[in-house]
């Protein structure tokens, strides 16, 4: 599927699958990590990407940490080249903001804690399931 970065969020949110909104979000950032993204679509990335469920979030996240330390041209010019919008600064038009790599560090970990919340409450289901009347 090709990403359009004219197609508005509202659009392309009631147009696609979640799939695919998340294939494009992958994309997305992926493309700014490449440094191919026109400023103005940088926000559209980010914000969709902070709009994701934790899930999500955290493969889309450990998605673009492979992809970049895997790709060369990232690898050329280092991984400081991802551009991350900080909160509240969506709007701005700023210069972009780097990654570096304590904060990708930062990333990973992140994911790790969101797959240890997701192994608990996969865990707190599964014993809700068996001990009580609750559907399947």
């Amino acid at each position: 599927m090709v990403y359009k970065p004219e197609v508005s969020r509202k659009h392309y949110d009631t147009v696609f699958t979640s799939k695919d909104i998340l294939e494009i979000r992958v994309m997305e950032v992926l493309r700014l990590a490449e440094g191919g993204v026109p400023r103005k679509y940088r926000n559209l990335w980010y914000n969709n990407v902070e709009s994701l469920r934790p899930r999500e979030k955290a493969r889309v996240y450990s998605y673009i940490i492979k992809k970049v330390s895997e790709s060369k041209t990232a690898r050329n010019r280092s991984r400081e080249q991802l551009v991350k919008v900080p909160k509240g600064r969506e709007n701005l038009p700023n210069k972009p903001i780097r990654f570096y790599s304590g904060q990708i560090s930062e990333l990973e970990d992140e994911i790790k804690l969101y797959d240890r919340q997701i192994i608990q409450l996969d865990r707190g289901a599964q014993y809700l399931r068996r001990f009580h009347d609750f559907p399947k």
